[in-house]
């Protein structure tokens, strides 16, 4: 397993009892292509299968501010933020798997392997990811947390 895995897995479940399974990105996979994949593993939910993506929505290391490792966000970050958020609520898959076209896109994510499992756990809620924590790292790094309204009210 790769460090987008478990970290975040031995936060939630140290012990980790329970069965996982990795997916890998696919080289040459645009925004489109994780939309739909999401979309095809939306089905998995019916079937009692908690579905986890972990990347990060901004992922710029040569602007990391390191003597700030906790706390306010970089202006263009926050704006970028703004801006996926708005398109998220609003529906808008076309600037979802296009986050270069939002404002301060390619500063934001000068690659996007950490941005694509976010286009695919968008793509298998039947509702809006409603966000649950925001955690700025080092100014720039967006490590934010959502989950489904659908799962969190118990339907699967």
């Amino acid at each position: 397993f790769d460090h987008g895995l478990w970290v975040p897995l031995c936060r939630a479940w140290p012990e980790m009892n329970i069965p996982v399974f990795q997916l890998s990105l696919v080289d040459g996979w645009q925004g489109d292509d994780y939309l739909q994949l999401g979309k095809k593993l939306a089905q998995l939910r019916h079937k009692n299968i908690l579905l986890i993506a972990s990347g990060s929505l901004t992922h710029n290391l040569h602007c990391l501010d390191r003597h700030h490792p906790r706390g306010a966000a970089e202006p263009w970050a926050r704006a970028f933020m703004h801006a996926l958020l708005d398109a998220m609520k609003n529906g808008d898959t076309k600037l979802v798997t296009n986050p270069w076209r939002l404002p301060h896109g390619r500063r934001a994510l000068p690659t996007l392997e950490h941005y694509w499992p976010f286009v695919i756990i968008t793509a298998c809620s039947r509702q809006a990811l409603t966000p649950m924590l925001s955690h700025w790292q080092y100014r720039t790094l967006a490590m934010h947390s959502f989950s489904t309204s659908d799962y969190t009210q118990g339907e699967r």
